[in-house]
């Protein structure tokens, strides 16, 4: 598993800003010894991750190219994103970015640069920056559990920065994670307005940021437009990938595409709902009705407006070939 780690930390040394290096610069940089790293990118090098350009300096492989296509091909948040991206681009004409983040950085995987005359370059934000250094970064560092907002404020917290009182930072992230919604100027460009929105799964989860860029003059023009404009804009993201989401559950868990029923009941206590969905095929309408085996089976115990997510996620993902009888609750019971 160390070594795991190692190679991780080793590949993310590798950015478009810093796209070549010596085995002793990614040595230090991983806090390993030269022998053990130059064992690291042999061995990447043999596999294609790494390729040696000259004595001792390397670039990244062919194999992540591979990789990063096959990503972009079957990733259904780039499928869902791509098409709202390019309609808010020639809407708008504004610099657009879909962002997540990996280990404390930000990570870009979508960029296109505005068309208006002036326009934020797309070059503005990168792969690599720390999260608490622009509004995006806060928005994901926003959703990381406490034990790992420690870690990232046991790294990057230092008395110059406002890192450094954990507790308003803290309370800080709270209100942002409560929003899913931030604009801003990222490190050192004041001048600059990233308006950032959270984009969730088909369960509710954050899963990457939608960001529109825009020169602060015109940001203080509408700023009340534009945020309007990227919550719209991550909204029809997030649909389009509960859809996605739906298809791929629904032809796993019903590979005949046969049309199915839903029951589901619940028992409510004074702060919680317990509720349980049952997915069954569909009688044809010919011969007797005997007892089937379900397709699916979901359970859960929570607050209201959770359980309430999960019926209301069972029977959208399972689409308009549902037949659903209730008894107890409903997906807009209170």
């Amino acid at each position: 598993m160390k070594t795991l780690r190692k190679v991780g930390s080793l590949l993310r040394q590798f950015t478009a800003e810093r796209p070549e290096h010596s085995v002793t610069d990614l040595a230090r940089a991983i806090d390993n010894s030269v022998s053990g790293t130059h064992d690291l990118v042999n061995g990447l090098g043999r596999i294609g991750l790494l390729r040696k350009v000259e004595r001792g300096r390397y670039r990244l492989g062919p194999l992540v190219a591979t990789l990063h296509r096959a990503f972009e091909d079957s990733s259904p948040l780039m499928g869902a994103a791509r098409p709202v991206l390019a309609e808010l681009l020639r809407g708008y004409g504004e610099t657009i970015y879909l962002t997540t983040e990996d280990h404390g950085r930000l990570l870009i995987l979508e960029a296109l640069e505005g068309t208006q005359a002036l326009r934020v370059s797309r070059e503005t934000l990168s792969t690599g920056i720390a999260l608490h250094d622009s509004p995006p970064g806060l928005l994901h560092l926003a959703q990381y559990s406490h034990q790992q907002i420690d870690e990232y404020l046991d790294h990057y917290a230092h008395p110059e920065n406002a890192l450094h009182n954990r507790e308003s930072f803290r309370n800080r992230l709270t209100d942002i994670a409560s929003e899913g919604f931030l604009a801003g100027p990222p490190a050192n460009e004041p001048d600059v307005i990233c308006v950032s929105a959270m984009i969730q799964n088909h369960i509710s989860q954050p899963v990457a940021a939608l960001v529109l860029v825009v020169p602060r003059s015109r940001h203080e023009v509408q700023p009340r437009a534009l945020r309007n404009i990227v919550l719209e804009g991550a909204r029809r993201v997030s649909l389009r990938l509960l859809n996605l989401d739906a298809s791929a559950f629904r032809f796993r868990h019903n590979p005949s595409r046969s049309p199915a029923s839903a029951s589901w009941h619940g028992v409510e206590t004074k702060k919680t709902k317990a509720v349980q969905i049952t997915l069954v095929r569909a009688h044809s309408g010919r011969g007797p009705v005997l007892p089937q085996e379900p397709i699916l089976k979901l359970s859960g115990k929570g607050a209201p407006h959770e359980l309430k997510m999960l019926v209301w996620s069972a029977v959208h993902i399972f689409g308009p070939a549902l037949r659903s009888t209730q008894r107890g609750i409903s997906p807009d019971s209170s």
